[in-house]
């Protein structure tokens, strides 16, 4: 059975959803790492976010799913590197997280449980058609709302994941990002100490 990948940097502090999905595609050792490269991969992915996606049951995800998931994550890196470079977001991701936030109804309901009431998201459509678009939906938020201001790029050496920056000193995905360039450094200003 194959174990789920999980980023050597994985952020510490939770990314939105679509973040999240973004940093599926990672490096380890500075070598770039497919977190969702098989169909065991998107559903552990799946599981560890139902929260925001649904309870996706396993055997219920297809390679085709799998696909389409790749492919929004694909967009979303698109969009989220342009944002970071200050550069207009491409067209062919935007219509990507465009037809993936579509791909099944979602709406909020009020729902009791005998001592008060709460909001819950519902969804409509199969589990993982409903899980990509509330990964669509949360990529639209981030990328159309004030959330797009905040998009990083990780300043840790060789890392390839992305973040919202919620803190003003923040500049890394996670604090052993920031470990990692902090000894970059330090060992960067002993050689030249050396020279």
């Amino acid at each position: 059975m194959d174990e789920v990948a999980v980023p050597l940097c994985a952020p510490l502090l939770g990314e939105p959803l679509a973040i999240e999905l973004a940093n599926t595609y990672f490096a380890v050792r500075g070598l770039p790492q497919e977190g969702l490269a098989t169909l065991t991969h998107l559903t552990g992915w799946l599981e560890h976010h139902r929260d925001a996606c649904g309870t996706v049951q396993p055997g219920t995800v297809t390679e085709s799913d799998r696909v389409r998931f790749v492919a929004l994550r694909d967009a979303i890196r698109a969009i989220a590197a342009a944002v970071v470079d200050q550069h207009p977001m491409p067209d062919a991701a935007l219509a990507v997280v465009n037809a993936s936030a579509a791909a099944a109804p979602s709406w909020p309901a009020l729902v009791s449980d005998g001592t008060g009431v709460t909001i819950t998201q519902r969804r409509g459509g199969a589990p993982p058609a409903a899980a990509l678009a509330a990964v669509g939906r949360s990529a639209v938020e981030v990328f159309g709302g004030e959330l797009r201001a905040r998009v990083r790029a990780c300043g840790g050496p060789e890392c390839v994941l992305f973040f919202v920056k919620n803190h003003p000193r923040r500049e890394w995905c996670s604090a052993g990002c920031g470990n990692r360039a902090r000894v970059r450094r330090y060992h960067q200003r002993q050689r030249g100490a050396v020279d």
